[in-house]
């Protein structure tokens, strides 16, 4: 009777500390998305050097968030040309940011597509 008192016990004890350590589930952040992405030549001239990316990140969600987007220029064979980051900080819940991301060494008349990846990250608050 005592070795089952103390297997039940230390079940107890053991589902406690897992459920103890759990991380909570906060909302969703799902709902940001980026709308009007075209490429902007930096001279005016498409087929001269520098293309960068216009757009808007929106966010939808309802917190505000941090977004780190991946942009990815390809050739007309699909080749990868470069990625370029862009940060936009401190989107609030509901609104828009316009973004400008500079960095492709190519004019835009050889980018014949880009792709983009959005990680959005909540922010906390107080923060921590």
């Amino acid at each position: 009777m005592r070795s089952a008192g103390m297997r039940v016990l230390m079940l107890c004890f053991v589902v406690t500390f897992m459920v103890s350590c759990s991380t909570p589930t906060g909302p969703s952040l799902t709902k940001a998305v980026l709308r009007n992405v075209a490429l902007k030549s930096t001279t005016g001239n498409t087929a001269l050097c520098c293309c960068h990316v216009v757009g808007t990140a929106e966010n939808d969600n309802a917190v505000p968030v941090h977004l780190t987007i991946e942009l990815s220029a390809f050739d007309s064979h699909n080749n990868a040309l470069e990625t370029i980051v862009q940060f936009v900080a401190d989107l609030e819940a509901g609104t828009t940011q316009p973004f400008d991301a500079a960095g492709f060494v190519f004019p835009c008349d050889s980018i014949a597509s880009i792709t983009t990846q959005v990680n959005v990250v909540g922010i906390a608050f107080p923060p921590l």
